[in-house]
C-alpha cells in the first residue's frame, strides 16, 4: 500500500511540474484553457463509452450487471466484441486502452477484435451480426454529433 501511494505521489509531482513548466511558457491563462479543454476530452470520452455500453446491452439485450462476469456466450460475447470494437472505433483506444477500461487480458480482447474482423458477410449469421453492429454503430454516430453539438 505504501509503494503505491509514493509512486502516486510521484506522478502527481511529475504533473505538478509539468503544469508550472507550461505556465512559465505560455502563461497562467492559457495554462488552464489547455486544462479545462482536457478535462472536457476526458469528460466526453466517458460519456460516450458508458454510451456504447449502454446502448450495446439494450440493443442485444444483454445485462449490464453480467456483462463482465466471467463465463460468456451468445449475444454476451457479442455484446463485448462490440465493445472494444466500438470503443476502438470511437474513442480510438488501443487494445492495451481496452485492456485497462475493462479489466480484460491482452490476448482476449485481441481473440475478440479478431474474431469481429474474420466475420464475412456471405454468411448467414455473420451477416446478422454485421448488420446489428451497423446499426448500433449508427446510433452511437448520431448520438456523438449531438454531443459534438451541444
Amino acid at each position: 500500500m505504501a509503494k503505491v501511494k509514493i509512486q502516486q505521489n510521484e506522478i502527481s509531482i511529475e504533473i505538478l511540474t509539468e503544469v508550472l513548466r507550461c505556465c512559465q511558457e505560455i502563461g497562467n491563462n492559457s495554462t488552464l484553457l489547455v486544462l479545462k479543454q482536457a478535462q472536457d476530452i476526458v469528460e466526453t470520452t466517458k460519456i460516450i463509452s458508458i454510451y456504447i455500453i449502454d446502448i450495446v446491452c439494450k440493443e442485444l439485450n444483454v445485462s449490464k450487471f453480467n456483462l463482465f462476469k466471467r463465463s460468456g456466450y451468445g449475444d454476451k460475447t457479442i455484446a463485448i466484441m462490440f465493445i472494444y470494437i466500438l470503443h476502438k472505433s470511437h474513442l480510438g483506444y488501443d487494445i492495451g486502452q481496452i485492456e485497462n477500461t475493462f479489466n480484460k487480458k491482452y490476448k482476449t480482447i485481441w481473440a475478440s477484435i479478431k474474431r469481429f474482423e474474420n466475420l464475412m458477410e456471405n454468411h448467414p449469421s455473420d451477416l446478422k451480426i454485421l448488420k446489428k453492429f451497423n446499426s448500433i454503430n449508427d446510433l452511437i454516430i448520431n448520438q456523438i454529433k449531438k454531443i459534438s453539438n451541444a
